[in-house]
């Protein structure tokens, strides 16, 4: 069931995030290098009325965050990431669509596409925006998702020591 996350998932999604963060020289696709963030951390971005979950049988099996700009500003929450830094300075009104993580033991559920879908539909007022690995790892099948799913490649950023992003819109 796809739902808002609550303050209750922090500690499985943070969980999922680690599980899922590989080195930038991993043969596999991931979170490349992301930084491992606490519990508090996470508790504090599930605040953002995008920020989803789905949940079976009360397991977290995977996790979508998305971030209006207005969240993105408040606080200092984004302050030390370089794409939010960037999407700041080169756009006005728009959602990030940060994360797409599905737990290991949920792939190829449909678990990513269902999130995905809830993503874009609570969003659909908006201009959409997501950032995905393409190198040192091409992350082959968030790009392929996005692509299904109407977002379409417009430039490329690099951030964090030279890795290379493609930027995906939804107009």
């Amino acid at each position: 069931m796809i739902r808002r996350a609550r303050l209750e998932d922090a500690l499985a999604i943070q969980r999922i995030a680690v599980e899922r963060t590989v080195s930038r020289d991993s043969p596999v696709s991931g979170l490349v290098e992301y930084p491992i963030r606490s519990v508090e951390w996470y508790a504090d971005k599930i605040k953002s009325p995008y920020f989803l979950v789905d949940e079976d049988e009360g397991n977290i099996c995977g996790f979508s965050s998305a971030y209006d700009s207005y969240f993105l500003l408040e606080g200092g929450r984004f302050a030390d990431d370089e794409i939010v830094t960037w999407l700041l300075n080169k756009l006005d009104e728009f959602v990030y669509w940060d994360q797409l993580v599905v737990d290991k033991g949920w792939e190829k559920k449909g678990v990513g596409m269902k999130l995905a879908e809830r993503c874009l539909s609570s969003t659909k007022s908006h201009k959409l925006v997501g950032v995905v690995g393409h190198k040192p790892i091409f992350n082959e099948s968030s790009v392929r998702l996005i692509s299904k799913l109407g977002l379409s490649l417009e430039e490329y950023m690099t951030a964090y020591g030279g890795l290379v992003f493609g930027v995906y819109w939804r107009r």
